[in-house]
Formats: C-alpha cells, sequence, structure tokens
C-alpha cells in the first residue's frame, strides 16, 4: 500500500532525521529500533494496533523462545522513556521503505544510549540517555535498557560480566 508520500506510508514530508547507517548498530540493534517504531506506531495511532506487528517481528528476528521477553524488555524502556520526556517523542515509521532509512533525533538518542549500555561505556549512556530524558530522571530508563541489553543475542556474553558496572541499578 502506498501512502500520500509514495513510499508507503502517510507522511507528507521526507524522513527525518540521518542515515541508520551512520548508527553503525548490529542487527540486534538494528532489529530493536524496527520493533521499537512499531511500538511508537502503536502509541501514537492505538487503532493501528500496530503492537501486534512488534510482537511478530521480535519473534521472526530473535525466535520463539527469545523474542515475547525481548518484545517485553523493548517496551519496558520505551515506557521508561515516556514516562520521563515531556516533548514528543519524534519517530519514522517501521514500514516505509524510504523513511525506515533515516533515523530522528530522539531515536538516534534512544539508540545510542542502548549501544553505549552494550558496550559498558557508562559516561555515554548517561549523557545520551539524560538527553532523550530532557534532564529528568534516568534511573528507570537505564535499568530498562541493562535489562534489555542482558538479553539480546549479540550482547548477552559480555554483559554478564559488566551486569551493574554502570551504576544504573539501585
Amino acid at each position: 500500500m502506498t501512502g500520500a508520500n509514495g513510499h508507503g506510508c502517510e507522511r507528507r514530508a521526507p524522513a527525518r532525521g540521518e542515515s541508520v547507517d551512520d548508527l553503525n548498530l548490529t542487527g540486534a540493534e538494528r532489529g530493536v529500533l524496527s520493533v521499537a517504531r512499531c511500538f511508537f506506531h502503536s502509541f501514537a495511532r492505538p487503532e493501528s494496533q500496530a503492537w501486534m506487528e512488534a510482537l511478530s517481528e521480535t519473534e521472526a528476528l530473535f525466535g520463539s523462545e527469545a523474542g515475547p521477553g525481548i518484545a517485553h524488555r523493548i517496551l519496558g524502556v520505551l515506557q521508561a522513556v515516556r514516562g520521563a520526556r515531556r516533548s514528543t517523542f519524534m519517530f519514522n515509521p517501521a514500514r516505509c521503505p524510504s523513511c525506515s532509512r533515516a533515523v530522528t533525533s530522539e531515536e538516534r538518542r534512544l539508540m545510542l544510549a542502548l549501544v553505549a549500555v552494550g558496550r559498558g561505556d557508562a559516561g555515554s549512556a548517561h549523557v545520551e540517555t539524560m538527553l532523550l530524558c530532557e534532564g529528568n530522571d534516568i534511573a528507570p530508563v537505564l535499568g530498562a535498557m541493562e535489562e534489555l541489553v542482558e538479553i539480546l543475542p549479540e550482547r548477552r556474553d559480555m554483559v554478564g560480566r559488566r551486569r551493574g558496572l554502570l551504576g544504573m541499578r539501585g
């Protein structure tokens, strides 16, 4: 189905942001971004029931055993972010071939924070999350990110050795 812009979505302007490729995300991290976008769509347009697509995608990407837990933890991160931010979280649609190749500034901060948590880079994780959360409490977001990173396939071995290193949990 083609939307108003001819790219399969309803956006009338070009996609916002820089290229997803510029973030150098792993396959798992790209999957997290795509699933997060489905959840964002569901928040913005509940009638879309895009949360069901998010669940299906995590199962397709991460398998029937790990997928539901990963979806739950992605949602936990997003809910923590939603609780901390006061302004609207701008996102690009997951299913538009053109728009999905770019990240908004909010998506960029979210993913850079998640990458920093996965690498154990406390300084970058705190800075990106503080900016993402607009100066509000970052502890719930960092804690949720640590829980997500803990079960992502490409990060699982590294996080077990770093658990709590970032001081994200009380």
